[in-house]
């Protein structure tokens, strides 16, 4: 079948099997229901000559319009056609990793972490936080609403290691896509001054 994933709105991918798979000659044409002619792929994603998917940049991508794939395979003058499902753009958004993590001290050995997001429309994030010390032997994860995470009662001995990642939350889109998770922020003994 074929896999689309939209980055950060910025462009998406539609990728379909592995090159060992792969030997036939592939076009990949789309359409959105109810609004525009069906349209071959631009920009074709190759691996060692063979088409294995198709980048579309922002300005072919429409939200909230359900949105259909049709490949062809052609092989030794036959040619197969491949459907895909319909699919809903808005639900295969994966948005870029949170940038800036910043970590402040705050009264009551608590720490408040924030970060900053690439993606266009912040309202529309949901993060997770994972975080451990050097005394943990597993990470901690939180799901968090906003940008901002606190942690209440830091050890001042132990120094903590900080990631984030976001998905689109459910008032944007239905979506299981994560980001990759952040660059890590550290805090603590021998990473930071006290103060």
């Amino acid at each position: 079948g074929v896999e689309c994933v939209l980055f950060n709105e910025e462009y998406m991918t539609c990728t379909w099997g592995s090159r060992e798979t792969l030997t036939a000659n592939y076009s990949l044409y789309y359409w959105y229901e109810n609004r525009s002619p069906v349209v071959e792929c631009k920009h074709y994603l190759q691996d060692r000559g063979i088409s294995v998917g198709c980048r579309l940049n922002q300005s072919e991508i429409i939200q909230f319009q359900p949105f259909h794939v049709l490949i062809n395979a052609s092989l030794g003058g036959r040619t197969l056609e491949i459907p895909s499902e319909r699919m809903q753009l808005q639900d295969l958004v994966k948005p870029e990793a949170p940038v800036n993590l910043t970590i402040r001290n705050m009264s009551n050995n608590q720490l408040q972490l924030t970060w900053t997001s690439p993606y266009p429309k912040a309202q529309c994030l949901e993060h997770a936080v994972k975080y451990r010390s050097n005394k943990d032997t597993s990470w901690t994860e939180h799901q968090v609403k906003g940008d901002v995470f606190s942690l209440p009662s830091v050890d001042y001995e132990k120094y903590y290691t900080f990631y984030v990642r976001s998905k689109i939350n459910s008032y944007c889109g239905s979506t299981q896509l994560w980001s990759e998770w952040s660059v890590p922020v550290v805090w603590g003994s021998n990473s930071t001054s006290k103060g």
